[in-house]
């Protein structure tokens, strides 16, 4: 009796709690370590404040919102549930209600916030753009390791582009200042042939000045370059990589319009109708010539588009 009064004492535990941990102690065999009472410590949560478990939230709402589908409490908690985390009678509401409680406190400290985010774009990949990054990604990923490969792409510069503007003034100078004008204004356009860093190489290299006048400088600098450009500056990319010793090249590049294009002799929409019913006979193309110009291209263009 006194060693359990003595160990009370010196601990600030009643002897009845002192007996029972023994008694547990004898029992068991197992030293259970208990928090200290003070709230310098993590507490016991209905929902493990774990990485993993924060991490599958902050992936399965960001993929919610991406696709842009509506996420509230209740579907966090059902991913919960589905993952073994939590449980709870689906069938009792008060226990329901308890755990809908849990998770949104949950959410809370993890720093989500509900209703309409503001003053920030929405961004979301369309379904086409979903489906062109498959299909890369795949070729990609079917390429040999020793496949060459080239990425092309182009961009511009102005002559007086400065990445600060920390140009020398006199702060005691109050009279009007004129604003540099941007100057000319350089397109470039050129290949790397993806290696080590030691082997990789710029190919078809090619700079050029853009419009002579800003007033004939498109704003965008993809409107200086144009398809029968681009046909001749890959002719010469060509003849570089065949000069490396390269064979089954993989070329990358973006969709720009001008990367892709049709012979001068195409027909289109905008032809007369006279020209329109030649090229449907050289394409055998069935239409009848009092149909409408409307129908005859109508006909005619999905049989171009497979060519």
């Amino acid at each position: 009796m006194q060693v359990s009064s003595t160990i009370g004492r010196l601990l600030g535990r009643s002897q009845k709690v002192v007996k029972e941990v023994w008694s547990q102690y004898l029992r068991s065999k197992n030293v259970l370590a208990v928090p200290p009472p003070s709230n310098q410590v993590q507490r016991t949560t209905r929902i493990p404040h774990t990485h993993a478990v924060t991490s599958m939230v902050r992936q399965f709402i960001r993929t919610r919102s991406v696709t842009r589908v509506r996420t509230v409490a209740k579907d966090v908690m059902a991913l919960l549930l589905e993952a073994k985390i939590i449980h709870y009678d689906v069938n009792c509401k008060p226990e329901a209600v308890n755990c809908l409680r849990r998770v949104q406190q949950f959410l809370v400290k993890l720093g989500f916030k509900r209703g309409k985010r503001r003053g920030h774009a929405a961004y979301a990949m369309s379904s086409a753009h979903a489906t062109a990054r498959d299909v890369y990604v795949q070729h990609m990923m079917q390429l040999a390791p020793a496949t060459p490969v080239v990425y092309l792409d182009e961009s511009y510069i102005h002559h007086h582009y400065a990445r600060h503007h920390d140009s020398l003034y006199d702060p005691t100078d109050n009279g009007p200042t004129k604003e540099m004008h941007k100057g000319r204004r350089f397109c470039f356009i050129a290949g790397i042939m993806a290696a080590t860093p030691t082997e990789s190489v710029v190919v078809g290299l090619d700079v050029f000045q853009g419009g002579a006048k800003a007033k004939n400088e498109p704003k965008d600098y993809h409107a200086m370059f144009n398809h029968t450009y681009f046909t001749k500056w890959f002719e010469k990319v060509m003849s570089e990589v065949e000069a490396l010793g390269k064979q089954g090249v993989t070329f990358v590049m973006d969709n720009a319009k001008y990367h892709k294009g049709l012979p001068a002799d195409t027909p289109r929409g905008t032809w007369r109708k006279v020209d329109l019913l030649s090229a449907c006979q050289r394409y055998a193309v069935d239409v009848d010539s009092h149909d409408l110009k409307k129908t005859i291209w109508a006909r005619l263009k999905p049989v171009l588009s497979t060519r």
